[in-house]
């Protein structure tokens, strides 16, 4: 018996789920990323909020100190 040009259809099943795991590979990569720059976002903002704090604490103390009442 001859085989047929193209591909049998298990062929065909065996490529798309390996498409599909290396699609749900980049995906979890992307995710992955996206939590880790939200991380470090909300990290650099409550640096400089802190900063600010330090900042404000630091400018009050020193203007309690210099100004006569």
């Amino acid at each position: 018996m001859r085989r047929r040009g193209g591909f049998a259809l298990i062929d065909v099943l065996v490529a798309l789920m390996i498409s599909s795991i290396a699609l749900l590979a980049v995906l979890g990569g992307i995710a992955l990323a996206a939590r880790t720059a939200r991380a470090t976002r909300q990290r650099l903002i409550q640096e400089v909020a802190a900063r600010n704090r330090y900042a404000s604490e630091q400018r009050l103390s020193f203007i309690q100190k210099t100004v006569p009442q």
